[in-house]
């Protein structure tokens, strides 16, 4: 949900599907209806020039499957949706079907940028960098940065593992705006089998921001046991130390894989 506040002089530009949701529960972004970058210029014409304005993208693969997820778990009000299998829904996005999850299946490009395709936010987060992109925007804001939960998730296998070549060509052109302004490849859909991690200077951007993510993901995971234990009183139950330990070598290994 999109929302402009005055306190904190900024504007969120909320596309679907990017991790808003959990955003949006921050007392200082809150939310509203969808609306995109030009329709709060319109709308807004002051705020617009004056505000900060941001939002966040999501590699399109991964958003298209997780709108089709969101659509058949989440959503009772799109029966046909709930109908089709995955490579049935895929083929709605390109024949003109894709209004039944509307907005959540306009381009990012729609969202965020002009009719000629200029960006008009100040800045565009990514997924795939979460918590230092949110970071980011805590600092511009001028407030204290957050952590985030992980609201609207959708038990799923990953998208890459459901992709075939024909349904990533639809995806591809469906979304071909994005996918050439927000830089994501795609040629990049398939599973991954690395043996060995390749030096930073040979990896894709999007392989080092899945690292990095797993080890803040990780790092959360240990301040929240630790945060639990301590508020509760329970720093000395051997019950916490046992889940702080068997999550540590976790975090190591994912350091050691970005250092």
């Amino acid at each position: 949900m999109s929302k402009i506040n005055h306190e904190y002089r900024h504007i969120h530009v909320h596309v679907p599907k990017t991790g808003g949701t959990s955003m949006l529960r921050q007392p200082f972004v809150g939310g509203q209806a969808h609306m995109a970058a030009k329709n709060f210029r319109r709308r807004h014409p002051v705020e617009f020039v004056n505000y900060f304005k941001w939002g966040f993208v999501r590699n399109p693969f991964d958003r298209a499957w997780a709108i089709y997820n969101a659509a058949i778990q989440h959503r009772p009000s799109f029966p046909k949706v709930e109908c089709l299998a995955w490579n049935e829904y895929v083929p709605t996005l390109e024949n003109g079907k894709y209004g039944l999850v509307r907005p959540h299946t306009l381009t990012m490009t729609h969202f965020l940028c002009d009719n000629d395709g200029n960006c008009l936010v100040d800045f565009v987060g990514r997924y795939e960098n979460l918590a230092a992109d949110w970071t980011e925007v805590c600092t511009r804001i001028g407030v204290e940065p957050t952590q985030l939960g992980h609201l609207n998730a959708t038990k799923k296998a990953h998208w890459r593992e459901v992709y075939t070549p024909e349904l990533a060509a639809i995806v591809a052109r469906v979304y071909a705006d994005d996918f050439a302004n927000f830089d994501y490849d795609p040629e990049d859909f398939g599973p991954r089998t690395p043996t060995t991690r390749p030096p930073d200077s040979e990896m894709r951007d999007g392989e080092i921001f899945s690292l990095r993510w797993k080890a803040m993901e990780a790092e959360r995971t240990l301040a929240a046991i630790a945060s639990r234990a301590g508020h509760a009183g329970l720093v000395d139950d051997p019950m916490n130390w046992t889940a702080l330990a068997d999550a540590l070598p976790a975090l190591q290994q994912l350091g050691a894989q970005l250092r």
